[in-house]
């Protein structure tokens, strides 16, 4: 079921993660807030790198969980 909506939806799905991550590089550009970058990152990452890991591209997920790993490191740094 899971793997059905994913198909289908891949393209929106894909798209939406872009677009947080494009509001999170924007954020971080503008200096719009000081840790909303980090949170639109994070998310914007860990939504691709789960994506890429259902989709078993084992390559491009790695780069994802690493970039996730350390905007995740970064945003708890900044909230602590």
């Amino acid at each position: 079921m899971r793997m059905y909506y994913l198909k289908t939806h891949l393209t929106k799905i894909k798209w939406f993660c872009t677009f947080l991550m494009f509001c999170g590089a924007l954020a971080t550009s503008l200096q719009l807030h000081p840790w909303l970058n980090f949170v639109f990152l994070t998310i914007g990452n860990g939504a691709w790198a789960i994506i890429l890991l259902s989709m078993r591209e084992w390559a491009a997920a790695s780069v994802f969980v690493i970039m996730f790993s350390t905007w995740t490191i970064g945003l708890l740094t900044r909230l602590l």
